[in-house]
């Protein structure tokens, strides 16, 4: 018992020490003011005229390994996509029929 009053003596007057000397390190120099600068509100549309021409940087021609009648098209003229994504699609019944037939 005696041991752990000493130890809890210790620990306390240890904590007390580290307390005040951590509030003496906490002394910083008081803040300085800050300088403000009044802005002066501008027009934020500025409208400019060049004559340009636009054209893609990359391009491609698409066939497809059969002809036939497109049955969808999902993407957009000018949009990105990503590899493997659906780009068209044909109508299969005139390619079922022929398959049928052989």
């Amino acid at each position: 018992m005696i041991k752990f009053g000493i130890l809890a003596t210790v620990l306390g007057l240890s904590h007390l020490l580290v307390g005040a000397s951590l509030a003496q390190e906490t002394n910083a120099p008081p803040a300085r003011p800050a300088k403000l600068i009044d802005i002066a509100a501008i027009d934020p549309v500025t409208k400019i005229s060049l004559p340009s021409i636009i054209a893609p940087s990359v391009t491609a021609d698409l066939t497809m390994l059969v002809g036939g009648v497109l049955k969808d098209l999902p993407v957009q003229e000018g949009q990105s996509i990503a590899k493997g994504a659906l780009i068209a699609q044909l109508d299969t019944v005139t390619l079922q029929n022929a398959v049928d037939q052989a």
